[in-house]
């Protein structure tokens, strides 16, 4: 059984909006099992691809790629001013 990678409902949605095709999603998939790649990442991706496309549906409201990258930048801020957090700290 081939193990999915625990990123596998991000990149199902990249799918379903269009930003990878069904090929290049098993390409995709193969080449990070074990890369390192990371939510992050997949959320830059998405955001030069389709900014405007939605990300999520939350509570009903529909969150664009831009909006949930503005939102994590916003969150990855206040976590290192409040605690000195830095990329990669775990």
């Amino acid at each position: 059984m081939t193990r999915r990678p625990a990123l596998w409902p991000i990149l199902r949605r990249l799918v379903e909006t269009g930003l990878l095709t069904p090929a290049a999603l098993a390409h995709f998939t193969a080449a990070i099992v074990g890369s390192g790649v990371n939510l992050a990442t997949l959320l830059r991706f998405a955001v030069l691809r389709r900014p405007g496309a939605v990300a999520l549906i939350d509570d009903g409201q529909e969150v664009t790629f831009s909006d949930l990258a503005a939102q994590c930048e916003r969150m990855a801020a206040a976590l290192r001013d409040a605690h000195g957090l830095r990329r990669g700290d775990v």
